[in-house]
C-alpha cells in the first residue's frame, strides 16, 4: 500500500493558511492558497486532515475577474473570489484576518498579463418583472454577474455555455438606483436600450444589497465629477481648438472582449 502524503512536507508553495468559514454551511475549513500557474485555493476539514489527507476541494485561480471584501448581515468579514469559471466565498472571524488573506490573494492571484480584474462584481439573481423591453434578444433574468466600471454596468449571464453577448449600459443611461431589503435595482434611461421600468437584482442579503447602492451611488458621483472637470478643462482651452476629451460610446449590448475577461478588464 503506497503511504500516505505528508502535506505538510510539501508546504515550499504555500503562501498562506489558516481557519476560516465556508459559504453555505458557515462551518469553519481549513484553507491552503499555493502559488502556481495557476495559484490553486484548497480547503480540508480542519488543520489535522491537512497534514495527511487530500484537500475536500481544490480550486483553480486561472482568469481571476474579482477579488474583494464584502459583508452581509450575518459577517461582517468576507473574501470574496470571481474566476472565469468559479464564484467563492469565505468569511474571516477577524478583520486582521481578512485583510492578510485579501493581500495573499492579490499579491499571488494575478491576471495574464495585459489583463486586469474588476473593482466592483456582485454574483445576483435579475428580476425583470418591471422591465419593459422590445428588445426580444434580451435576457435579463436569472443568475448573473454584475461587473462595475468606472463608466458601465455590464451583465454576464452565469453559468453560460452558449456564447450568449453580455448586456452593457452607461453609467450615464442610469437615471435611478437603489434597494430595497435584499435587492438592488436601477431604473433605465430611454438611452440605456435595455427597456424602461425598474430592473431588480435579489443580492440575497440587506447588508449585501446596501453595500451595491452605495458603490453605485459612488462609482455614478465620481464619473459626474469626470465629466465636469473635462467640460471645464474643454471651455478653458482656446475657442479655435477642439481638445476637450469626447468620451467613448459602446453599444450597450455589443461591449468589447475587455469586458468579459478576453482583453484588458476596466478598473476603476
Amino acid at each position: 500500500m503506497a503511504p500516505e502524503l505528508d502535506y505538510v512536507t510539501m508546504s515550499s508553495d504555500i503562501v498562506i493558511r489558516g481557519t476560516l468559514r465556508k459559504a453555505k454551511t458557515w462551518n469553519k475549513r481549513y484553507f491552503v492558497l499555493r502559488e502556481g500557474n495557476p495559484p490553486k485555493l484548497e480547503y480540508y476539514e480542519n488543520e489535522r486532515k491537512w497534514k495527511v489527507n487530500k484537500p475536500k476541494r481544490q480550486i483553480s485561480l486561472g482568469n481571476p475577474w474579482n477579488i474583494d471584501k464584502k459583508k452581509d448581515s450575518k459577517h461582517e468579514f468576507l473574501i470574496v473570489i470571481f474566476t472565469k469559471d468559479e464564484y467563492f466565498t469565505m468569511a474571516a472571524d477577524t478583520v486582521e484576518l481578512q485583510n492578510d488573506w485579501i493581500t495573499a490573494l492579490t499579491r499571488t492571484v494575478r491576471p495574464a498579463p495585459g489583463l486586469t480584474m474588476f473593482k466592483y462584481m456582485w454574483q445576483v439573481v435579475l428580476e425583470n418583472k418591471e422591465l419593459e423591453t422590445s428588445n426580444s434578444n434580451l435576457s435579463l433574468h436569472g443568475p448573473h454577474r454584475i461587473c462595475l466600471t468606472h463608466d458601465s454596468m455590464v451583465f454576464i449571464a452565469s453559468h453560460d455555455r452558449t456564447g450568449t453577448t453580455p448586456t452593457e449600459i452607461l453609467i450615464t443611461n442610469i437615471r435611478v438606483c437603489g434597494h430595497k431589503e435584499n435587492t438592488f435595482f436601477i431604473e433605465p434611461g430611454r438611452a440605456s436600450g435595455i427597456g424602461n421600468g425598474k430592473l431588480w437584482m435579489d443580492v440575497g442579503d440587506e447588508a449585501m444589497a446596501a453595500q451595491m447602492h452605495t458603490t453605485m451611488l459612488n462609482v455614478m458621483y465620481a464619473l459626474r465629477q469626470e465629466e465636469a472637470n473635462n467640460s471645464y478643462r474643454g471651455r478653458s482651452n482656446s475657442s479655435g481648438s477642439n481638445s476637450g476629451r469626447t468620451r467613448n460610446t459602446r453599444s450597450h449590448n455589443n461591449p468589447p472582449p475587455s469586458q468579459i475577461g478576453m482583453g484588458k478588464m476596466s478598473l476603476a
